[in-house]
């Protein structure tokens, strides 16, 4: 077990070592880019980001504090949710049943919007550090 680990990590720096940087930027070069696209997914991941570090404290000590209103409201019988209702409303099929076809469909999602996806993240990173 712990040589097949070894060989992994060394096929990993073999990789990092042999990497052609010529080739690379080359493909880059190639690559049909929208800098629109890129330009918006960064500045909604810098916008995303910079608001996550600001409120992500208050937005979370309310989820928590409704979440235990409702608890209490549920325990004492003042509030009863039909979660059967709920979800015929919302159309969704309980979540053991979709979370291989959602995880799936986001997957294919985040392959069909990789520039968009990327440029958000790197954003999301940046307004994390400035905010």
């Amino acid at each position: 077990m712990a040589q097949s680990i070894e060989t992994v990590q060394m096929s990993v720096v073999d990789h990092i070592k042999n990497f052609d940087i010529h080739g690379a930027w080359q493909a880059l070069k190639e690559m049909q880019v929208d800098w629109l696209e890129v330009g918006i997914g960064f500045a909604l991941g810098i916008l995303a980001g910079f608001l996550f570090k600001r409120y992500s404290k208050m937005v979370f000590i309310a989820l928590i504090v409704g979440t235990i209103s409702i608890m209490i409201l549920d325990y004492f019988n003042f509030v009863h949710i039909d979660w059967n209702s709920v979800q015929a409303l919302v159309g969704t099929k309980p979540l053991q049943e979709e979370v291989s076809s959602r995880m799936q469909g986001v997957i294919e999602w985040i392959k069909l919007n990789a520039m968009m996806t990327g440029t958000f993240g790197i954003g999301f990173l940046v307004g994390l550090k400035v905010g």
